[in-house]
């Protein structure tokens, strides 16, 4: 007798090649469900990274706080998810996807850490970030928007850790892809710190962001008594970059940075994607409920 498996309901899955990664992804659409309170708005868009991890918590967390009080609006999850169930495989193409550059002192990590894993067939290996952001920008929101009815504002990217940093780096240097960028402890240590030199060269534009920034990080991510996560820095580089951002005085620019109480790399995760969506859409449905406009 076969066990049925439990799946989410009203959601799909789509496969959808790039020509610019020079590979095969899968799109995870969760559809919005009705919220006990009737609607007629157009469901915004969050675009979920790393969604073989965390597709399930997204989708969950968007709905009841869609369906039961209207903390937020009727919401469209789409992961961005690789055809693989092997989770050594799914690493080295989001090392090769997240990255803006080469760091070879993570990549003798990875080669000390895991000596007989086979990397060779992940070409790059890292360094793809430019491509993965045309990816998104010309392959999956163009899907997204002829294949479901969303509404024209309010997009939203999700990521944490590699994808926090690809999100910073999006941020940066592409800020018009997103409305919303909720940034969950990156890993802004990468390659020396050089998000830090991208940062200052977009602030030497002085061109405006017009984004709504959520910068979110575990408290113990820096606790001596877990080691491994001490040595990247987590929240001192969080802290920097938001003062950095802060310093310009950028009026087009909303911007919170919440450093989670108890949480660790991994356990800040779904408390950063939630406070991030209360945040990113607090105004809004603030302004909706009272009748005016922010």
């Amino acid at each position: 007798m076969t066990t049925p498996t439990v799946s989410i309901p009203d959601s799909e899955v789509h496969s959808l090649h790039s020509t610019f990664v020079e590979d095969d992804f899968e799109l995870w659409i969760a559809k919005p469900q009705p919220g006990f309170v009737s609607s007629s708005e157009l469901p915004a868009v969050l675009y979920v990274l790393d969604a073989n991890l965390c597709f399930g918590t997204a989708v969950e967390m968007t709905r009841i706080m869609h369906k039961l009080y209207g903390e937020l609006p009727p919401i469209l999850v789409v992961g961005i998810a690789y055809p693989t169930s092997d989770s050594f495989r799914q690493g080295m193409l989001r090392n090769r996807d997240f990255t803006p550059s080469v760091d070879n002192s993570f990549a003798d990590q990875v080669d000390s850490f895991l000596p007989d894993q086979p990397t060779a067939n992940v070409v790059p290996a890292m360094g793809g970030a430019e491509r993965f952001l045309r990816f998104l920008r010309e392959e999956v929101q163009p899907f997204v928007t002829s294949q479901f009815e969303v509404a024209a504002e309010n997009s939203t990217i999700f990521g944490s850790s590699l994808g926090g940093l690809f999100a910073t780096y999006t941020l940066l240097k592409a800020p018009d892809t997103f409305d919303n960028f909720i940034i969950a402890s990156p890993s802004l240590w990468w390659n020396q710190e050089e998000i830090f030199e991208m940062e200052a060269e977009q602030a030497a534009k002085a061109e405006a962001l017009n984004s709504n920034v959520f910068l979110a990080v575990g408290g113990l991510e820096e606790s001596p008594e877990i080691p491994m996560l001490a040595q990247f820095k987590a929240i001192t580089n969080l802290k920097k970059f938001s003062d950095l951002l802060f310093k310009r005085n950028d009026c087009s620019l909303q911007m919170a940075l919440a450093i989670l109480p108890e949480e660790t790399h991994t356990s800040s995760l779904p408390a950063a994607m939630t406070r991030g969506l209360r945040s990113c859409f607090r105004q809004e449905r603030l302004s909706k409920a009272q009748g005016v406009s922010l």
